[in-house]
């Protein structure tokens, strides 16, 4: 789009060159379109930025896909979620998720419906669950959105 535009400044300076001899017409399109290229540059320096940085969602997202997370049906309890992005429009998710039922069967519709979830309120296209225990729980690695439903242990163990 703003390549037509430009096109289409550079057309009329040419005509106005051309018919009148307003040749202020091409510096007056060139600071234009100059100005135009500079401020899309400035306006897409933060996306891209956060996007080469892996930056996750601001705070208070972060603590709405992880209280959703929670509220989910079959969630008795979620630690160490991850968000980043991978691309401009395509988030992705990592999170291990204690489950209300011991059953495998459950545990696969849990992560449908949250998935389902995070698609639909957070786009994030991709999402990636791993199954713990209750004992299990580690709140270190997610500091501030500690345990709330179940209390953990503090122990060690590896992922």
């Amino acid at each position: 789009m703003s390549d037509a535009l430009a096109s289409a400044g550079v057309i009329v300076a040419g005509v106005l060159i051309l018919r009148y001899e307003l040749y202020i017409a091409d510096l007056t399109i060139t600071v234009v379109i100059g100005d135009f290229v500079i401020w899309q540059g400035v306006t897409l320096l933060p996306r891209t930025v956060r996007l080469l940085m892996g930056a996750v969602p601001d705070e208070s997202e972060f603590d709405r896909i992880v209280s959703d997370l929670r509220d989910a049906e079959g969630v008795a309890d979620v630690h160490h979620v991850q968000v980043w992005s991978i691309s401009e429009h395509y988030r992705a998710l990592e999170a291990h998720v204690v489950p209300a039922e011991s059953s495998l069967q459950a545990f696969e519709d849990v992560k449908a419906r949250a998935r389902g979830m995070l698609e639909t309120q957070h786009a994030i296209a991709h999402a990636t669950f791993e199954a713990c225990l209750a004992a299990d729980c580690d709140p270190v690695m997610v500091p501030g959105h500690q345990v709330e439903k179940n209390q953990c242990q503090d122990h060690d163990h590896d992922h």
